[in-house]
C-alpha cells in the first residue's frame, strides 16, 4: 500500500481485461503474453510486437494529460539531442497515449540490456550523460506548461527544509516508535536544522528542469555502453547539482564507509566525470553546494515519504535502516569546509 497523499497519488496500476482490450484495440497488441517488468511507480509490461518488443506502461492516477505531455516533451527533446532516450509509440489513430478510466496508458520500444547504473563503472560511464541532458533541459521553456513540478518526487527544496522535515518527523514521534525510529526523528531534524544554516551556497542558484532520478535501472547499458535513458517520473525543476547529489549519494551509501573523508574524495573523480559531458562546467559556487546537496538527500525520505504516505506501515517499512544514511548527511556537515575542498 503505497498510496500518498491521502489517496492522490493512487495505486500501482494492474493488468486487467479492460486494459487488454484498450491496447489491442488501439496498438494491435495482445498481452496475453505480456510480463510485468516492475517498476515501483508504474504498471510496465512487456509486450511482444511483430518483429519486436514494447513496453506498455500504465500511470497512477495522479498523472495528468499535462503532466505526461511534460516528460515526452522533454523525453523527445533529450532524445533529439543525442541521449538515448526512446520514443514513445503511437497508436494507430497517431495519439502518443490512451486513456483508461483514470490512468493514462503508453507505449516505447523495449531496449535489451544486460546491466543498470549500479556500480562504479557504470556510474562513470553514466555522469557524462547526466551532464549532456541537463544542458538539453536547461534549454526547455519553462513558461509552457504549469506540469513541470512533479507531486511527489525525491527532492526536498533547501528553502524550508526543517518545515518540510518535521512534517514528517512529527508522525513518526506518533507511531509509538522503536528506539530506532525516535532516533531517527531526532536526528533528521538535527540535519534540516544543519543543511539550512549551510544553505548559503544555494542562494541564487539558477534552477532548471532535471531528470529526478538518475539511478539505477533508470539507466540501462549494454556491453558497458548506456542505451537507455529512460523514467522521467520524478523530473522536476531545481538545482541541477540536486540532481547530481542524488546519484552521488545513492554510490556512496553502495559502501559502508563510502562517507569518511578520505573515501569521499573518491567522488571527486564521479563530479570531474559529469564535467565531462557538460557544456556548463560546475561553477565554484555549485561545487561549494555540492556537499550540502549530498547531505540533504536522506530527507525527502522523510519529508516526502513519511510525511505523506496514506499506510502507516509502508512508511515504516521505507523508513527502516534510514538512520544511517541521516547519520552520514551529518558526518559531511560536521567537516562541511573540509567535505567542500575534496570537491573544488
Amino acid at each position: 500500500m503505497d498510496d500518498a497523499g491521502n489517496g492522490r497519488r493512487g495505486l500501482r496500476p494492474r493488468a486487467s481485461p479492460a486494459l487488454s482490450e484498450a491496447v489491442e484495440r488501439a496498438y494491435g497488441l495482445s498481452l496475453a503474453a505480456a510480463t510485468d517488468l516492475g517498476g515501483s511507480a508504474n504498471l510496465n509490461l512487456l509486450v511482444p510486437a511483430a518483429d519486436s518488443r514494447v513496453v506498455v506502461r500504465v500511470y497512477r492516477h495522479h498523472v495528468t494529460e499535462g503532466r505526461l505531455r511534460a516528460i515526452q516533451h522533454a523525453r523527445a527533446v533529450v532524445s533529439e539531442g543525442g541521449v538515448p532516450c526512446v520514443a514513445v509509440v503511437r497508436s494507430a489513430g497517431g495519439a502518443p497515449y490512451l486513456h483508461l478510466g483514470e490512468h493514462l496508458v503508453e507505449v516505447e520500444p523495449f531496449v535489451e540490456s544486460d546491466a543498470h547504473m549500479d556500480s562504479l563503472p557504470h556510474i562513470g560511464a553514466g555522469l557524462p550523460m547526466l551532464g549532456r541532458v541537463h544542458d538539453l533541459l536547461a534549454g526547455i521553456d519553462l513558461a509552457a506548461t504549469a506540469h513541470w513540478v512533479p507531486p511527489f518526487a525525491n527532492s526536498v527544496d533547501p528553502v524550508g527544509v526543517v518545515d518540510a522535515t518535521r512534517v514528517g518527523t512529527d508522525p513518526i514521534r506518533s507511531w509509538d516508535p522503536t528506539h530506532e525510529e525516535s532516533a531517527l526523528a531526532d536526528a533528521a531534524d538535527r540535519l534540516a536544522a544543519a543543511c539550512a544554516e549551510a544553505r548559503t551556497p544555494f542562494i541564487g542558484l539558477p534552477g532548471q528542469l532535471v531528470h529526478g532520478d538518475y539511478w539505477d535501472n533508470n539507466d540501462a547499458f549494454r556491453g558497458g555502453e548506456l542505451v537507455r535513458v529512460g523514467d522521467f517520473d520524478f523530473m522536476g525543476v531545481r538545482p541541477r547539482i540536486d540532481d547530481l547529489a542524488l546519484t552521488l549519494f545513492f554510490t556512496a551509501s553502495m559502501s559502508p564507509d563510502a562517507f569518511d573523508l578520505t573515501k569521499w574524495r573518491e567522488l571527486a573523480a564521479l563530479v570531474e566525470r559529469y564535467d565531462a559531458g557538460t557544456a556548463r562546467p560546475l561553477t565554484a559556487t555549485e561545487r561549494a553546494a555540492l556537499p550540502v546537496a549530498v547531505a540533504r538527500q536522506p530527507l525527502w525520505s522523510i519529508a516526502m515519504w513519511a510525511a505523506h504516505l496514506d499506510d502507516v506501515h509502508t512508511a515504516r517499512r521505507h523508513l527502516r535502516g534510514h538512520l544511517v544514511a541521516v547519520q552520514n548527511g551529518l558526518t559531511i556537515l560536521a567537516a562541511l569546509d573540509q567535505y567542500q575542498a575534496a570537491l573544488a
